[in-house]
């Protein structure tokens, strides 16, 4: 279970052991968080935007009563199975979409998915799945059906976590940030990559994100505590919120058609993942294993992600994670064990190192201790 109490994580460092400083790295960690906005300017599912039903006019779609959402927490599976055929038969939103969030324990490995949040325009679930032995029936028809579209930001990269997690084959994933490119072409021209729900939220809701503690709470305690229920509750419905938002902006400024819409999810990539498929010995190497061969050769990650065309972060990732899966350590003092330490001591390296830290650990490129050195180095940098 992660601890948040950082200060008493590094209070006594007697007869510092690798367990010891990798508790340390873990809590230190946790609090590497955005910092707490005021409750008076942050989201709640409480307060609403009422994005949907003014989306829902505009487009001439029937309306309904629409008032805060209803809250549901549910540890059961049967539970679920009551609840969720009713709730996607009347959604009360644009072409059926649906929020969809996901919650797990924060630390340097990636925990099993805990907290699944789904968000209809009248109720908000939010379902500890950590406390059930299956994931229910109806939610697995829910993530695997391609015409109950799931919004969020990174939303395929959810329904690939779904995947590993569970074996299912998501469906019908769309991006928040892609219907932001798109409709909002010229507000987003710099952006890149996934726009953050914190700045979609102040762009079309004009409100910001409270990201603070609970953020990296154990969501795997139960029960939840009322801020953890509170906090996932508002993350799923705010996505819902936003999606309307975005399309409402649309509709307004270029009068958009559902039509357009519809065939704006049509076009969204990876609409349906595809099932893993099983290695093999003559099966060609990996993206990660191909970089580390070049990277090997005395190919610096600056110059590895101007030959492939990708993110310095993602030449980062791809060889931090080729370290990781080598079954050899790195020779100590050996060049390949210099520069490994040169590259990730540096500043744009620091998050792939603390996400990667018992990787490079393991494998003798950093100590505990250093480990240690570099998250506060990068604490400090986000104060």
């Amino acid at each position: 279970m992660l601890s948040c109490r950082v200060g008493r994580a590094f209070t006594s460092l007697r007869w510092t052991t690798m367990r010891t400083y990798s508790n340390a790295v873990d809590a230190m960690a946790a609090s590497i968080a955005d910092a707490h906005v005021p409750a008076s300017s942050t989201y709640t599912y409480r307060r609403p935007k009422y994005t949907i039903p003014k989306a829902m006019k505009a487009f001439q779609q029937p309306t309904l009563a629409y008032q805060v959402p209803r809250l549901h927490y549910f540890t059961e599976v049967q539970e679920v199975e009551n609840a969720l055929p009713d709730a996607v038969a009347n959604t009360g939103t644009l072409e059926r979409i649906i929020g969809l969030d996901l919650e797990w324990n924060f630390g340097l490995s990636v925990g099993k998915t805990a907290v699944l949040q789904l968000a209809t325009a009248f109720d908000i679930y939010v379902i500890q799945l950590s406390r059930m032995r299956k994931i229910p029936n109806s939610l697995a028809s829910i993530l695997t059906d391609p015409h109950i579209p799931k919004t969020g930001v990174a939303i395929h990269q959810d329904l690939a976590k779904l995947q590993r997690d569970f074996g299912l084959i998501p469906a019908g994933g769309l991006e928040l940030s892609r219907l932001a490119w798109r409709f909002d072409a010229n507000r987003w021209q710099n952006h890149r990559y996934l726009i953050s729900l914190r700045d979609l939220s102040k762009r079309y809701l004009g409100v910001d994100l409270d990201k603070g503690a609970t953020r990296i709470s154990s969501w795997t305690q139960a029960p939840l505590s009322n801020e953890q229920i509170e906090y996932a509750a508002s993350d799923a419905y705010v996505s819902l919120e936003l999606v309307h938002a975005i399309l409402l902006h649309a509709h307004r400024k270029n009068a958009i058609t559902l039509n357009e819409i519809r065939a704006c999810m049509q076009e969204a990539p990876h609409n349906r993942l595809r099932k893993p498929q099983r290695s093999h010995s003559m099966s060609a190497p990996l993206a990660h294993q191909r970089a580390w061969e070049i990277w090997k050769k005395g190919t610096s990650l600056q110059e590895l992600a101007l030959e492939k065309h990708i993110r310095l972060t993602t030449a980062g990732t791809y060889i931090a994670k080729a370290v990781q899966e080598s079954p050899n350590p790195v020779e100590h003092g050996s060049e390949t064990w210099h520069r490994l330490r040169a590259e990730y001591s540096a500043a744009d390296m620091r998050p792939i190192t603390v996400r990667y830290a018992h990787g490079f650990a393991r494998h003798g490129v950093f100590n505990y201790a250093e480990l240690h050195q570099i998250l506060h180095a990068f604490r400090m940098a986000q104060i």
